[in-house]
């Protein structure tokens, strides 16, 4: 994870400016609505999306989940 991804969720996460939610539907074979999922995202105002494989690692590692 490069440094500004690090730099930029220290500094929004407590501001909850940092993450956003997806909402993505769950279909059935019949291609029916089902359901939702809620994703949770990250978006860099200069790097764009962030995966989430990047921001749960850190995460994990301040240990806010």
């Amino acid at each position: 994870m490069s440094n500004s991804i690090v730099v930029f969720l220290s500094n929004n996460l407590a501001k909850n400016k940092a993450f956003y939610l997806e909402y993505q539907p769950q279909v059935n074979k019949k291609e029916k609505v089902v359901g939702v999922e809620a994703l949770l995202r990250c978006n860099h105002p200069g790097l764009g999306n962030i995966p989430p494989d990047d921001y749960f690692k850190y995460i994990k590692s301040k240990s806010i989940i």
